[in-house]
């Protein structure tokens, strides 16, 4: 799954969207939940807090260990 997103200069992420998923729909809503839960901290720029624009991948995989 492939997302975009923006953090803020207090670094939220303020602005999620996904790019990318496969298969389509089914863990969109929980990842973009997720994601705008994260908590950056923030791009300088000048010396000075700033605004950033990310691209990020999530794999989603099932737990594989034999029991």
């Amino acid at each position: 799954m492939d997302l975009e997103i923006t953090v803020s200069a207090q670094g939220a992420v303020t602005n999620a969207t996904v790019v990318h998923s496969d298969p389509a729909d089914v863990f969109d809503k929980s990842a973009l939940a997720a994601v705008r839960r994260w908590k950056y901290d923030p791009q300088y720029v000048d010396g000075l807090p700033a605004e950033a624009h990310l691209k990020i991948h999530l794999d989603f995989r099932a737990n594989q260990e034999s029991r």
